[in-house]
């Protein structure tokens, strides 16, 4: 046996060991995106993933993009090209893009928005990198009867139904009173304009009505998150400063 086909059974065993522990499947990328990165759906079709854009997607991760070191299709940059098939773990143990040093045991955060220098969508970190604004400011558009307002902060939903011939304040009166009932929060309304405050001293908003209903923003002085919970993820092992972790996913 030549020296190459010796090379060529280690890995085969390598890549069958990983399939013993290892959840894998497969998507193609709705545009290009690197190695070692959670992945989330894209609205593209069934198949497209794609790296994640909101707290919202994080929340709907598939798993983290696997490297190519064994593959024919490998590039210098470790990247996956649009449109090609991206191999991904779903559970197990997986290195990932990483910010910062972690902890073995720790929670995995997920960025979906860049901040300062941290830019690669996808990679993980060990907090949320934002101290969370402390109030959502929901401004009421529609003028229709039996309009359905939702909210979603903090992991809890708001659902208001409008009544008849209400004007966008009477609305905005009524969703203030529906979330200042709420345990940990307060709201209140200036003509359309619902300005809701956390107990908590952060608001995180997940989900929101159409803008043809109402848009929504954060304070002015919101030090917004911009990295998400990766749910049921851990650091498996301590690393130092930025480059890869390694990580197990649940």
């Amino acid at each position: 046996m030549s020296t190459f086909e010796i090379r060529e059974s280690i890995s085969e065993g390598r890549r069958g060991l990983a399939q013993m522990i290892n959840s894998r499947d497969c998507g193609r990328a709705a545009a290009a995106l690197p190695a070692g990165v959670v992945v989330v759906p894209s609205s593209e079709d069934d198949f497209a993933i794609k790296v994640p854009a909101s707290a919202a997607d994080v929340a709907k991760a598939l798993g983290v993009s696997e490297y190519l070191a064994l593959s024919e299709e490998a590039s210098a940059t470790n990247e996956y090209a649009e449109d090609q098939v991206v191999n991904y773990v779903r559970s197990g143990k997986i290195f990932a893009i990483s910010e910062e040093s972690a902890a073995r045991g720790g929670d995995v955060y997920v960025r979906f928005a860049a901040k300062g220098a941290n830019t690669q969508l996808g990679a993980v970190r060990t907090d949320a990198d934002g101290d969370g604004p402390e109030t959502v400011e929901v401004t009421i558009v529609s003028d229709d009867d039996g309009a359905v307002f939702h909210l979603t902060i903090n992991d809890t939903l708001f659902e208001y139904v409008s009544g008849s011939s209400e004007t966008q304040s009477q609305k905005a009166t009524a969703f203030a009173a529906l979330v200042d009932a709420e345990d940990g929060f307060g709201a209140a309304a200036v003509a359309a304009v619902v300005t809701i405050t956390p107990v908590s001293g952060q608001a995180d908003v997940t989900d929101a009505s159409p803008d043809s209903l109402a848009t929504w923003e954060y304070g002015a002085d919101a030090d917004a998150p911009t990295c998400a919970l990766l749910v049921g993820a851990k650091f498996d092992k301590a690393s130092s400063g930025a480059g890869i972790a390694l990580l197990d996913l649940k």
